[in-house]
């Protein structure tokens, strides 16, 4: 899937791999020269205290979570963070606590004020770089006369060293080190391998009671090198242990097409090429479209690709003036095969040097830090250093031959597709990145501010050299406003924000605009303490409680998206007037948000849907069309995986021959649609096998591909593909029935056959706050109409829910359509009775079916005003479950989330398992009986039988 810089186009689209670098150098470890003894340099940031150590690299104390138990299972997150010039940072928690953190010199100040008792105090977390396991130490304790223990090479246990105490020290194999004092807390030192994240954490936990009477404590921070103590020892010698071979492919999986010797890289060569050249493809026009369709059907010929009505079908038309319907694939470049070395080298069997003009350079980027094992292999393959125009002309030919007509986001702009007719999509510049002066949306990813100063004119000139200059390239479709923007959060995020927020200043006017008086204001909103001006609104969380406040948000929020779509729409013009504005690359959860749809899609020629499922819901698919004021759709980023290879997955097929029969039910049973003009397949090439670069340690990195990283073909896949591709104008025409995978995951037939998710690993900055904002970027999962099991049917009913997790809890987020939202005041044993979310998870026999087991858990969580949990079928009741409910700003629908503790749940988390899993909505029309319920599986069983449920897998990518 394509991340915040997916779009210009990187969920995720970076067009140059030396770009990669601004993102990773806000995460990586790296290891400067400066520093001598005792100096140290502390920078405060919004993510904690950056310790510069000197040779030992850049570390991140993060900023604390508040503890509100002692034993450390239930820990909360700052609800914001607001940096205090270079001196420091404030952060404020749950409960109306707040931290101030003061650095000077070598010191850091903690001040804290609020109810402290009830919660018990604050735990601090610092990142270490598993370098250190070649030859570094660690000591407890004060004084030079410590004992050190040895950084395990390989990991063994999770906890390393746990009690009370003040001092922690650890050094490199030279005696170059850190020492960090603290007041006295319980300390621990944890191997983070554990949960396949390639550092080590230092933590403390400062305790409130401990210290009452204070509402201040000093942390220190010194470097020191001491060489007296340094090692001479080499480090231990017990073979290395990989997870990436020298091919960048997975040494715990063994496949048919493993490459286990360059010389059969270059055997690819000739076998590959006679290959293609035996497939036959059919005639179309030189942008791929159907040859003398335009004259048949009395097409416009305008030189650009454009939108016209067929009938009663929207088409795509090409400059040529034939139809096109484009079959694209995403991400045409190699950027998205790029992978973060730096911080975890011992995880590959090899790297070659990175220097400048070295052999392998060109598959190096981001000064040394970045690695693509697939540039590597193209080169050892062809035998000549990798070139970006040498390769496009390569994979436009093979991708014709298999009947893909576009490069979808994320492709490579070169003159050889230009020469080639190759049509593609791309994005516009609207981030800090590629329009310089634009002010990034603060609390929603991958927008920027439409109320900043200086906006219009950083966008003007963004456009005016990057979209006016291809205004007359006939090659380019069109372009994508950006990229799975959460829109729907602006009524949530906005109004809990300070006055340095240009929206939340912005909002303000719009409320002393309309209520005149602050009188009138705190009769409206009702807020606990009335204010004494709107000047005291700028930097106060505001809560909308009653149904006047809920409207001024519905307001404020039209006026964000009216702001944002009519700018873009007007600047676009004003620089290119031949491409098509693509729309938004919406994901399910926002495109079912009916003012969202309405609003955006006037300022568009077609809205684009990140559509990721395993049965196509025709209903749904026609509601969006039918609230963009019938507008053409484009389906722009899905796919299906495997896990043959060893990576990881998302909609999961058992084989690549199943890969290519999902393929061609998702085209053409999309395509038969009059409304939807092109589909684009997510991603041409494998993601890496250790994750993309621009995500860090635990980037996405799935088996998306039509090629792998030893730029091999996955054939089967490709086979049946290119079935539904030579023949995609003939479904288009309705000549023919599209066709039907006859797995009944695909069948639109719910509950016939158990369904498959994958569940991301949460991010370090998870938080419950009602919004999605911090959860990991995967499509979320639907609940559809169709899925009902019992009542009558609403067709205006949906629900998009995710799921996450760490070491301490799963995490799930629901959005759900409900007119009467957020009725349930009922007693535990009767929830279900009202609107409510049923979750029922399992781990033990998998295959056994019938009633459940004594270790399944079947969890009701309310959506009230006061949510509950209750444990339908165990005795005794779940301790740690932590719950968020919000009703959204149209008041036709409500958000619930929640935190449950693993240990609730009877499950031991690990990477890789696999879990029974099912998720059901209950719905009521009084709050006092179910009127509908709706199951992810799409039966009334889940309760009696888990034979039923669906599967679910903990992923870290």
């Amino acid at each position: 899937m394509i991340p915040l810089l997916r779009l210009l186009p990187i969920r995720r689209l970076l067009p140059f791999r030396a770009a990669v670098f601004a993102i990773i150098t806000a995460s990586a470890l790296w290891l400067p020269t400066r520093a001598a003894d005792g100096d140290v340099l502390l920078t405060p940031s919004e993510k904690g205290i950056e310790i510069d150590a000197g040779p030992l690299g850049k570390l991140m104390l993060v900023v604390p979570e508040l503890l509100t138990r002692a034993d450390g299972r239930l820990n909360q997150k700052a609800l914001g963070v607001t940096l205090e010039g270079t001196s420091g940072y404030k952060a404020s928690y749950p409960g109306g606590i707040e931290l101030t953190m003061n650095v000077e010199g070598s010191k850091i100040t903690g001040t804290y004020s609020g109810p402290t008792q009830d919660a018990h105090g604050l735990r601090f977390r610092l990142h270490i770089p598993i370098q250190l396991k070649q030859g570094g130490r660690y000591a407890f304790g004060e004084g030079t006369n410590t004992t050190y223990a040895p950084f395990p090479l390989e990991y063994k246990i999770k906890q390393l060293h746990g009690a009370r105490g003040k001092e922690f020290r650890f050094k490199d194999a030279l005696g170059k080190g850190l020492a960090i004092q603290t007041p006295v807390a319980y300390q621990e030192l944890q191997d983070n391998r554990a949960y396949n994240w390639q550092v080590y954490a230092y933590i403390f936990n400062f305790a409130f009671r401990e210290n009452a009477g204070k509402d201040s404590f000093e942390i220190e921070c010194r470097v020191f090198t001491n060489e007296s103590e340094a090692t001479s020892a080499a480090p231990a010698t017990a073979p290395r242990k990989f997870i990436a071979d020298r091919f960048g492919q997975s040494v715990l999986k063994d496949f048919s097409d493993k490459v286990t010797h360059e010389d059969q890289l270059k055997a690819d060569i000739p076998r590959q090429k006679a290959y293609l050249e035996s497939l036959s493809s059919p005639t179309l026009d030189s942008y791929g479209g159907l040859p003398d369709s335009g004259k048949q059907y009395g097409l416009k010929q305008t030189g650009y690709f454009h939108i016209e009505k067929l009938k009663d079908r929207h088409v795509m038309v090409d400059p040529e003036g034939n139809l096109f319907y484009s079959l694209g694939v995403c991400s045409l470049a190699v950027y998205q095969t790029d992978t973060l070395v730096k911080g975890r080298e011992n995880v590959y069997e090899w790297l070659p040097p990175s220097a400048a003009g070295g052999e392998f350079s060109k598959a190096w980027s981001a000064n040394g830090t970045v690695f693509s094992f697939y540039v590597a292999n193209w080169m050892r393959k062809n035998g000549v250093p990798f070139d970006m125009e040498v390769w496009m002309k390569e994979q436009i030919y093979r991708l014709r031959k298999w009947g893909f007509n576009t490069g979808g986001i994320g492709t490579a702009v070169t003159e050889t597709g230009k020469a080639a007719h190759y049509p593609i999509t791309l994005g516009l510049p609207l981030y800090k990145w590629n329009a310089p002066g634009i002010t990034p949306m603060q609390g929603i990813d991958r927008t920027y501010d439409p109320f900043a100063d200086g906006t219009e004119e950083a966008m003007d000139k963004a456009f005016a050299e990057k979209i006016a200059q291809e205004a007359g390239n006939p090659n380019i479709i069109g372009y994508f406003i950006e990229n799975e923007v959460l829109h729907e959060n602006i009524g949530r995020v906005v109004p809990a924000q300070k006055g340095n927020s240009p929206s939340k200043r912005r909002l303000v006017q719009m409320l002393q605009e309309k209520y005149k008086q602050i009188s009138a204001f705190n009769a409206a909103w009702k807020p606990k303490t009335a204010f004494a001006s709107f000047d005291e609104l700028n930097d106060a969380g505001l809560l909308p409680l009653t149904p006047e406040s809920a409207a001024d948000l519905r307001a404020f929020q039209e006026l964000f998206l009216e702001t944002h779509f009519s700018r873009v729409h007007r600047l676009f013009r004003k620089h290119d007037t031949n491409h098509l504005l693509l729309g938004s690359r919406w994901q399910p959860g926002t495109a079912n948000h009916q003012e969202i749809v309405r609003i955006a899609s006037k300022y568009t020629d077609v809205v684009s849907f990140n559509y990721y499922t395993y049965a196509i819901e025709p209903a749904f698919l026609k509601l969006v069309h039918e609230r963009s004021s019938h507008k053409a759709m484009l389906m722009s980023e899905w796919n299906y995986t495997t896990g043959d290879q060893g990576l990881s997955g998302g909609k999961e097929v058992a084989t690549q021959r199943e890969r290519g029969m999902a393929y061609r039910n998702y085209v053409e049973n999309t395509a038969i649609l009059p409304f939807i003009v092109g589909s684009q397949w997510f991603t041409y090439p494998d993601q890496p096998l250790t994750g993309r670069s621009f995500e860090g340690f635990n980037g996405e990195g799935g088996n998306t591909g039509l090629i792998n990283v030893a730029d091999r073909f996955y054939t089967d896949f490709i086979t049946e593909a290119k079935k539904t591709n030579d023949e995609i104008y003939q479904v288009v025409l309705g000549l023919r029935p599209p066709f039907q995978f006859q797995d009944p995951r695909f069948a639109a037939r719910a509950g016939s056959a158990p369904k498959m998710l994958s569940i991301p690993r949460a991010l370090p900055a998870m938080k419950l706050d009602g919004t999605s904002q911090n959860w990991p970027g995967r499509p979320p999962e639907r609940i559809s109409p169709g899925n009902l099991t019992q009542g009558t049917p609403d067709p205006e009913f949906s629900t998009s829910f995710r799921l996450c997790w760490d070491d301490a809890n799963l995490y799930i987020l629901a959005e759900v359509k409900d007119k009467t939202p957020m009725l349930n005041q009922l007693s535990e044993k009767d929830m279900w009775r009202g609107d409510c979310v049923e979750l029922f998870i399992g781990e033990e026999k998998p295959g056994e079916t019938g009633p459940l087991l004594p270790s399944d858990r079947h969890i009701l969580i309310s959506a009230a005003e006061e949510p509950k949990a209750f444990a339908a079928n165990q005795a005794t009741q779940p301790l740690g479950i932590r719950i968020v409910t919000a009703k959204n700003l149209s008041g036709d629908g409500y958000v619930i989330e929640a935190a449950l503790p693993w240990t609730d749940l009877g499950i031991k988390p690990e990477p890789g398992k696999e879990l029974l899993f099912n998720l059901g909505i209950d719905n009521s029309d009084d709050g006092s009986q179910r009127t509908r319920q709706w199951m992810w599986d799409g039966t009334e069983r889940a309760s009696k039988d888990r034979g039923v449920w669906g599967r679910a897998k903990l992923q870290m990518n």
